[in-house]
């Protein structure tokens, strides 16, 4: 069986903060409730955790160029709330100035 997509169909690919971002405790992040639980030694394999997961906060720009080589035309991305909004009620200059750099990329698209 032979699958064809509209000829305006947007290949993009996504990822998920834990899982990316790194910086577990920079910038005025406060802990998630993955980041207090793979803390407790035992709670996962190997007492693995996310503290520097791929390290997207730090090698944005690389990966960024990396999905201009691809072709990349949409990248769906989510951020630890306590990235944004910790301690509560103030978002972190320094998090919101990494969301614009990546907005002004082009890649990302509002949901």
């Amino acid at each position: 069986m032979k699958v064809s997509f509209p000829h305006d169909f947007v290949w993009g690919v996504a990822a998920s903060a834990y899982q990316i971002e790194g910086g577990w405790d920079e910038d005025g992040k406060g802990p998630s409730i993955w980041d207090t639980f793979s803390h407790i030694s035992g709670k996962v394999v190997k007492d693995q955790n996310g503290d520097i997961a791929i390290d997207h906060y730090h090698r944005w720009q690389e990966d960024l160029d990396l999905m201009a080589s691809l072709q990349v035309k949409s990248y769906r991305f989510s951020s630890a709330w306590t990235r944004i909004h910790w301690p509560p009620v103030m978002a972190q200059i320094s998090t919101l100035a990494f969301f614009i750099i990546c907005f002004e990329t082009g890649f990302f698209f509002p949901v």
